[in-house]
């Protein structure tokens, strides 16, 4: 079957479908049908897998661009884990210089300690030594009253001091293993931060070069597919140039039928009249041409008669059904070769089968109104070489 492709003034006919190909007809018309089949369905299979390629090659596009930026947001990520690495050492060494002076203080303080338990301990065994100082001895071996106030007085100050001493003493020892205590909980707690930190990090680094070698394997992918698509691109190329000269052979064979002369007879008799001719337009609904000044163009000419109307061929040809809701409605185009063919659209209904071989003046068709249609007519349009062209032109009579 083929296609009308209405778009301006230089709208062309497309084997878009197969032709019906009648093994009873002309046997040189069937035989370059099937080949014209043949190379259709080639073209056609070519065209699916190069839409294919496409298709995963859009799919691989996107996931190399999804991964570059999950790539990206990773290494944004291991950036400022690292920049917290950094921060979290910084501390750790300042925490380090911190209990290096804090050991040295300690080291003094615990020095001078040691010192002073030094001195308690030697009055200590002393007073074990010679024994607690008499009362009554002080009293006796004074020379005075006043010597024995301060004999006394001396006694409860060094008594006193010694408690004083034991007091600060351990005072000064919980304080130190407190501050010592303290410092190495910081540090303990900065180590423990700092391994979560390097955890987090070689957990952001596993994945990113998981992603990387996801990305690696897309754009190999999409390297092949690259290939395929210019070998497929470069078959579908040969294989439409097939489809070409199947075409004209075909056309040929129609000719050799004894059609495309490029001398039509009127699809019409009777009682018709021309409702609308060929060229540009004002009428909103004829096709769209940007190089009309009224920006719309007619590809034919409407013939008006009743509904119901015979519909004669114009030529000898081979017969495409076809059917366009929004355009021609059901409509027939026949090839007639040396670049010829003729549509008939608006049809009510078909009098002859898709592939069949028609002669000149023999009914293939009823007027109708299908399609774009405001009433019963006729659209006749004639294209030469791919071009529409003003069928009044080479109807005999002209219009």
């Amino acid at each position: 079957m083929l296609v009308v492709l209405t778009t301006g003034s230089a709208q062309v006919v497309q084997a878009s479908n197969s032709p019906y190909c009648d093994p009873y007809g002309d046997q040189s018309v069937y035989k370059a049908c099937l080949q014209l089949q043949a190379s259709q369905r080639q073209q056609r299979q070519n065209e699916a897998n190069l839409r294919q390629v496409e298709s995963e090659q859009a799919y691989t596009e996107q996931a190399i661009v999804d991964l570059q930026n999950l790539i990206a947001s990773l290494n944004a990520q291991i950036a400022d884990e690292q920049a917290a690495i950094a921060q979290t050492q910084a501390a750790i060494a300042a925490l380090n210089k911190k209990i290096a002076a804090l050991e040295a203080d300690i080291a003094r303080r615990q020095a001078h300690i040691d010192e002073r338990e030094k001195l308690l301990a030697a009055r200590v065994r002393a007073q074990d030594m010679y024994g607690q100082v008499s009362w009554l001895q002080i009293i006796v071996t004074s020379s005075n009253f006043t010597d024995l106030i301060d004999r006394v007085v001396t006694v409860q100050e060094i008594v006193k001091g010694d408690h004083a001493l034991i007091v600060e003493l351990r005072v000064e020892r919980a304080a130190v293993q407190k501050e010592r205590d303290d410092v190495a909980a910081k540090r303990d707690q900065l180590t423990a931060l700092l391994g979560q930190q390097q955890e987090q990090e070689d957990t952001l680094n596993a994945e990113q070069a998981q992603k990387q070698e996801a990305l690696a394997y897309e754009r190999a992918h999409e390297a092949e597919l690259l290939a395929l698509q210019a070998k497929l691109e470069a078959a579908q190329q040969a294989i439409n140039a097939q489809v070409i000269q199947d075409q004209q052979n075909y056309a040929a064979a129609a000719a050799a039928a004894g059609g495309g002369s490029g001398q039509f007879s009127w699809p019409e008799r009777g009682n018709y009249y021309i409702s609308q001719g060929f060229g540009c337009t004002d009428y909103p609904l004829e096709p769209y041409d940007p190089s009309c000044p009224q920006k719309h163009f007619h590809a034919g000419i409407d013939i008006a008669g009743p509904f119901g109307a015979s519909i004669y061929a114009a030529d000898t040809g081979i017969v495409s059904l076809g059917y366009d809701q929004y355009g021609y409605g059901n409509y027939i185009v026949l090839t007639h070769g040396n670049g010829y063919s003729s549509l008939y659209g608006h049809l009510s209904g078909y009098n002859v089968s898709d592939g069949q071989t028609v002669a000149r003046g023999q009914v293939i068709a009823f007027e109708g109104s299908t399609g774009n249609s405001s009433g019963p007519h006729l659209h006749f349009g004639v294209m030469l070489n791919g071009s529409w062209v003003n069928p009044c032109a080479y109807l005999i009579p002209s219009c």
